[in-house]
């Protein structure tokens, strides 16, 4: 299992997916790769926010690059060698567990998959 976590929004397409080629082509039979990725709806708080979250981040000195939505995640992955297995908000996550959804959320998902061609 490869856990990637918090990483992609920072990353640039190309550098997503040269990670995500590198994973694949060092994956033992039955990998897994979980990863989390931003979507370019950005957070749950409301539209009007939205403008100022780009510069925040930049100003942090970590400017967001490789937002995707879940169909670009999907395409980017199985580009990459790999099967989506699921891909869920922590809107779903809360659901799943039976709590309430947050508040104030990032824009965040959860995609897994495992290396096609590979038995699981």
């Amino acid at each position: 299992l490869f856990v990637w976590e918090g990483v992609t929004p920072y990353l640039t397409p190309a550098a997503v997916t040269a990670t995500l080629g590198a994973i694949a082509a060092r994956a033992a039979p039955e990998s897994r790769v979980a990863l989390t990725y931003g979507t370019p709806e950005l957070a749950g708080f409301g539209r009007a926010l939205h403008p100022l979250v780009r510069p925040a981040f930049a100003v942090l000195g970590e400017p967001l690059r490789g937002l995707m939505r879940p169909y670009d995640a999907a395409r980017t992955v199985g580009d990459a060698g790999f099967s989506v297995e699921g891909d869920t908000s922590s809107t779903e996550w809360a659901e799943g567990a039976n709590v309430p959804p947050p508040r104030f959320a990032i824009a965040e998902r959860l995609l897994e998959a495992r290396v096609l061609g590979r038995r699981a």
